[in-house]
């Protein structure tokens, strides 16, 4: 007898191939499964059925309308695996979907889950979620949604007809994972849009065989890798005015995983990221003079308005020029974007029109010459 116990568990984490296969079964409050405490929440029609036809259950999702049920992880799983069964699609009794948000963002399903034997197998509808076939009853089990995830929700959505709500089990990925994308040793960078973004290597990470390093910067530190903006296989980054906004900050981490034709299979349930270390591109400092006198005569003093774009200190030099000839000089250190400074025109000065021409500029970030 406990041979063929052990037997029936070791096929049950194998028809889960994907991850542990450890299922959550209390619908509400909090308790601890496998590597993570898991809070279940419920809203809308939901209901308990265990078990459901074929062992489904005991989530009802979207019994009488709209429902769903969120489940917490207190700590991130690498994934999870759900099956889903009886979904229905009879456009003259009514139509409805699964929907899956991960992290609190839609979560497109774009791989198909594995038949059951027990209904239609289920299909992909645009933009991502789940239906049956039309004029049947769908299911699917397996369906891996790969981390790592804080939280996923499972919602019903009603599309026509009488609802009926369908049935799901939730399994969490507690793999032994001993992928480590290490730790990124530099503070947090500002710096000119015109210079490369460079940082520490990651230290003390751990790849498998199949692994590889990287780094990606990003836009979003809640979440990573749906807010990819570029990848590197060293550590540096350059602004590319295509892409990013000067002045915004980003986002930098290693990240290890499976390599998948170069590049770290993001889908990789052993995936890892380091630390987050921030960067933000300062823009080209600016400068513009302005006097309000009209006309400016030889041997005479004026006051000129100087104003900067930028981040001070500002450093100026600039040329006061006449005709072809540079008759004085302006310039100095700055601590306020705006400033006034003297300029008195030399009294043999020839008459002709002046300007003022920057001849170098810098900021606490950027230098223009």
């Amino acid at each position: 007898m406990a041979l063929t116990l052990l037997f029936a568990i070791l096929l049950e984490e194998d028809a889960h191939g994907q991850c542990a296969g450890i299922k959550v079964e209390h619908t509400s409050g909090v308790q601890q499964v496998g590597c993570t405490e898991v809070t279940v929440t419920s809203s809308g029609s939901v209901d308990v059925l265990s078990p459901a036809p074929c062992n489904y259950g005991p989530y009802w999702v979207g019994r009488n309308s709209t429902g769903s049920y969120t489940f917490t992880f207190s700590s991130a799983v690498q994934g999870v695996t759900i099956d889903v069964q009886t979904l229905d699609n009879f456009p003259a009794l009514g139509v409805e979907e699964m929907l899956i948000y991960v992290n609190g963002t839609f979560y497109p399903i774009t791989i198909p889950g594995t038949t059951d034997g027990c209904w239609d197998p289920a299909i992909i509808w645009p933009p991502g979620s789940v239906r049956a076939p039309v004029g049947g009853h769908g299911s699917w089990k397996d369906l891996f949604i790969p981390g790592p995830i804080n939280d996923i929700k499972v919602t019903n959505n009603w599309v026509q007809g009488s609802p009926a709500g369908f049935f799901i089990n939730l399994y969490i990925c507690c793999i032994d994972c001993t992928t480590n994308a290490g730790i990124i040793n530099t503070q947090d960078i500002e710096i000119c849009s015109t210079d490369p973004a460079n940082f520490s290597p990651s230290e003390q990470f751990v790849l498998d065989p199949n692994d590889i390093l990287q780094y990606i910067l990003f836009s979003e530190p809640g979440n990573p890798i749906q807010s990819i903006i570029a990848t590197s296989d060293s550590p540096s980054f350059n602004f590319d005015p295509a892409l990013m906004t000067e002045g915004t900050t980003y986002y930098i981490a290693a990240i290890a995983g499976n390599n998948l034709n170069g590049n770290v299979d993001l889908n990789d349930p052993c995936r890892d990221l380091s630390n987050t270390i921030a960067v933000t591109w300062m823009p080209l400092p600016t400068v513009t003079f302005f006097s309000s006198a009209q006309c400016l005569n030889p041997g005479d003093c004026y006051n000129i308005n100087i104003n900067f774009t930028g981040t001070p200190p500002f450093q100026l030099t600039a040329e006061v020029v006449l005709g072809n000839n540079v008759i004085t000089t302006l310039g100095g250190t700055f601590t306020s974007t705006t400033a006034v400074q003297s300029l008195c025109i030399p009294a043999n000065a020839p008459l002709g029109g002046l300007t003022i021409e920057a001849t170098s500029l810098m900021d606490a970030f950027c230098t223009c010459n």
